[in-house]
């Protein structure tokens, strides 16, 4: 299954997202881990999905080409890849 991981960009209880993802791992083997690249969270998740073998997908957002729009664009194309 693709997982698609949108936390906020100062979401960072990397204990309970843990938690979270091994109940929902046991349900539905997760085969590839998708997030925008959150500063606080992502290396976090990153390392779980290393641990149970799925791949990784980062989509960080385009400050430069897409100013304020940025996250909520790369957010829209996460859902559409997931």
């Amino acid at each position: 299954m693709r997982l698609l991981i949108c936390a906020g960009r100062y979401y960072a209880d990397s204990r309970l997202c843990r938690r979270v993802l091994d109940a929902f791992q046991r349900l539905h083997p997760v085969r590839v881990l998708i997030h925008g690249g959150n500063q606080y969270l992502g290396g976090d998740i990153e390392e779980w999905a290393r641990e149970h073998g799925a791949d990784i997908v980062r989509y960080p957002p385009n400050w430069q080409r897409h100013g304020k729009l940025a996250e909520r664009l790369r957010n829209h194309f996460m859902l559409l890849d997931s």
